[in-house]
């Protein structure tokens, strides 16, 4: 009874494979086999390849893509007719193609995924990152891997409705076009340089978004715009991305090169400190002489002279010297104590006791003349 019970499951089990594969629809990539009885020449392993025609001996070319098992065993049996006297043909699926759709166009993340089981336009959408224009902005097509095609209401199939979000099937192509959207490219201090599409009319600043936003380093107040007409444009973006203030972005049409240069602004911190050095003045940031003395680490040790802190700021060709006295500030908060620090700036800690300022004020500008010449 066991057996019998097994044997008919078994059955079951056989018959509805063998329906599958009845009803499985060839594609790229799929390896079939081709049995022609008593015939070996003309049998084997054919790989189906992206063009969707099989090349097989004594038949020739044949078109594979969006046929069956069985139909296209019948339509070899037709080509071998002019040879061979009631040829008997089998083709069965060997090696089945991995289950792929491609993604392209206006989505965040283009390519090529896996297909899952009852996936539709939404879940293959929603795979590749989601549009990156409004729905209403593009339109969308489906390529079946058959040849045939359809139109998709990218909108409509995004409410799930029925008729427009289409079933997906292995080898089907999603290209979502955008209607008005250009191409960018957005180069230097960037997360992630590269091409990018943008709505028309919108400004540097969304597409240095879309490159995952600026570096530390860079300097956004002196952003610019290549244009493909050969002109070029500078922005300061520094208002707009911090608080959406200000004029400054530029908008951009299809060609534009965006580029975001690095910050060259530097400070010095010289004398009794843990790390002298020269540090960057990050782009929009006010430093104050205790932020600059916080990049160098702080004094180097009790005999760092904080009650006179020399500043050799340089403006117009002009030098400008002042002596501050940090260690009354960190006392009593006193900001007249604390001024800010500008571009090419040098800070200078002496050791405890009366500084020779003479000596001070003539190495600081000795420096200042290396400076210039790097």
């Amino acid at each position: 009874m066991r057996v019998a019970l097994f044997a008919i499951l078994g059955c079951v089990l056989l018959a509805g494979m063998a329906a599958a594969r009845a009803d499985y629809r060839l594609g790229p990539e799929d390896t079939v086999t081709v049995l022609v009885q008593r015939h070996p020449e003309f049998s084997g392993d054919f790989l189906i390849p992206p063009g969707g025609s099989l090349t097989l001996p004594g038949v020739g070319p044949l078109v594979a893509v969006g046929q069956t098992p069985e139909a296209l065993a019948a339509a070899i049996t037709a080509g071998l007719a002019r040879k061979l006297l009631k040829p008997d043909v089998t083709v069965t699926l060997r090696l089945p193609r991995m289950q792929r759709v491609y993604v392209l166009g206006a989505v965040a993340k283009p390519g090529v995924y896996d297909l899952k089981p009852e996936w539709h336009v939404t879940e293959a959408v929603a795979a590749a990152g989601g549009l990156i224009v409004e729905p209403a902005e593009c339109t969308a097509a489906l390529q079946h891997a058959a040849g045939t095609q359809a139109a998709v209401d990218i909108a409509a199939a995004l409410r799930h409705a029925p008729d427009a979000d289409l079933p997906l099937q292995p080898g089907d192509e999603l290209t979502v076009t955008p209607l008005r959207v250009v191409t960018v490219l957005v180069a230097g201090k960037v997360r992630a340089p590269g091409s990018y599409l943008v709505k028309q009319g919108d400004g540097a600043l969304a597409a240095i978004a879309l490159a995952g936003g600026a570096l530390p380093e860079a300097a956004l107040s002196h952003v610019t715009v290549a244009h493909a007409d050969g002109t070029s444009s500078t922005a300061n973006l520094l208002g707009p991305l911090r608080d959406g203030t200000g004029p400054g972005d530029v908008a951009l049409r299809a060609g534009d090169q965006v580029v975001v240069p690095e910050s060259i602004a530097r400070i010095a911190v010289l004398g009794h400190v843990n790390l002298p050095g020269y540090f960057p003045l990050p782009d929009g940031r006010t430093l104050t002489v205790s932020d600059a003395l916080g990049l160098a680490n702080g004094p180097e040790n009790k005999r760092s002279g904080l009650k006179s802190v020399a500043l050799l700021h340089t403006a117009n060709g002009k030098e400008e010297r002042r002596v501050v006295n940090l260690a009354r500030f960190f006392k009593t908060g006193d900001t007249r104590d604390n001024p800010t620090v500008q571009a090419g700036d040098i800070l200078y800690v002496p050791e405890t006791g009366k500084p020779d300022w003479n000596l001070v004020w003539s190495s600081l500008a000795t420096v200042v003349g290396i400076w210039r010449l790097l």
